[in-house]
């Protein structure tokens, strides 16, 4: 038995079917039919084939909760990356990616933003694998209420304690400096009043992904132009 034959054969055994099985190997299904037969005679009974692939699947998904990548899984299982997405789908009922995640979600408990921490995340609809618009459940430490808060306004600074809080203590806000003119401000609310905007439209200036007005910076922020921070 040569090694291409060798490999088909390990394929069979592990319950992918003919047609994988080609298209892995760029061949026709009736060669690698012809192949299957000569070895083993009949096919391998359909429960034995269900077991040795759940099997597989526990091992990958134990292999990638170990912080294993999806590309080291497959080649130590002898699979591509799409086989094995597609053995996780069909014995688990998760992709790759779902599961991948998941361990992200797992992650963030605990991460702090600003005056947010993070005490769960769960996906904007189901089935989504999209981070950014993920809903956090987070806990503003200055007064201890729990909110729903968007991941992106989280990530980009757009939101950093509840909004009783932001009224309350708005100038303990992070500062933030002016693209266009390079000043930088003790806070949103300085910027906005120093500029003559109202407190929304300086929201919108720093939270629009495209041609941002303000960024908020981090740390202690050195002295510029009068009025500024």
């Amino acid at each position: 038995m040569n090694e291409r034959d060798k490999s088909i054969i390990e394929s069979h055994q592990m319950g992918l079917g003919h047609a994988t099985i080609a298209r892995d190997f760029k061949l026709s299904r009736e060669r690698i039919r012809q192949i299957v037969e000569r070895y083993l005679g009949d096919s391998t009974p359909q429960n034995r084939k269900n077991a040795t692939r759940r099997d597989l699947a526990i091992k990958a998904l134990t292999a990638i909760d170990q912080d294993s990548s999806v590309e080291e899984t497959a080649s130590e299982l002898n699979l591509s990356v799409n086989q094995l997405d597609n053995l996780l789908s069909e014995q688990i009922g998760l992709t790759r990616r779902q599961i991948a995640f998941q361990a992200w979600m797992a992650d963030q408990i605990g991460q702090r933003f600003g005056e947010w921490v993070v005490i769960g995340i769960e996906p904007h609809r189901e089935g989504s694998t999209s981070k950014m618009r993920s809903k956090a459940t987070a806990r503003c430490s200055l007064c201890g209420s729990v909110h729903k808060v968007g991941y992106r306004n989280l990530c980009t600074g757009a939101s950093t304690m509840c909004h009783r809080c932001g009224c309350k203590h708005g100038d303990r806000g992070q500062p933030v400096q002016d693209l266009l003119s390079g000043v930088i401000y003790k806070s949103l609310k300085d910027a906005a009043r120093a500029l003559g905007l109202t407190y929304g439209q300086a929201q919108y200036g720093l939270r629009r992904q495209k041609n941002a007005r303000f960024r908020r910076l981090a740390g202690q922020m050195p002295t510029q132009e009068p009025g500024a921070y």
